[in-house]
This record gives structure tokens, C-alpha cells and sequence, in this order.
């Protein structure tokens, strides 16, 4: 048996980043933390319209449109 704690940042897909492009198809990725969502959304904000984060509950918790993701992290 190990005695240590899970972690709670993991979700197990159910965090998801939206790329939204005007010139292509909507992407949608599944995120396993948020770490990993503020990864793709850096590596992607510009080469789309607008990229969003979406938590758990189907909320916008981030849009690139709103805020810069170096700002959002930080908070």
C-alpha cells in the first residue's frame, strides 16, 4: 500500500482547449490539468483566432480574445 495523495489538478480529459480559427475548423483538445492547457494554448494562440480554455462544468474559464495567457496563468 502507498500512502501518498493524488493529485488534484488531473481531470482526465475533461479540461479542454478550443481553438477557434475563421480560416479552419474548430479544434478541440482534451487536457488532463491545466498545466497541460496553458501549454497548447501558448503554443497555438497564434496561429488561430481566438483559443479558450474550458473547465469541467463546460465553463470558459480563459479566452484569448479577453485576456493574454501569461496574465491568466500568473492569476
Amino acid at each position: 500500500m502507498t500512502n501518498y495523495i493524488e493529485p488534484t489538478e488531473e481531470y482526465g480529459g475533461r479540461i479542454r482547449v478550443k481553438l477557434l480559427d475563421d480560416h479552419a475548423d474548430t479544434r478541440v483538445i482534451p487536457c488532463s490539468s491545466y498545466t497541460e492547457a496553458i501549454t497548447l494554448v501558448k503554443e497555438h494562440q497564434h496561429e488561430v483566432t481566438t483559443a479558450k480554455i474550458i473547465d469541467r462544468e463546460q465553463d470558459v474559464v480563459f479566452s484569448s480574445a479577453d485576456m493574454d495567457i501569461d496574465v491568466w496563468e500568473s492569476i
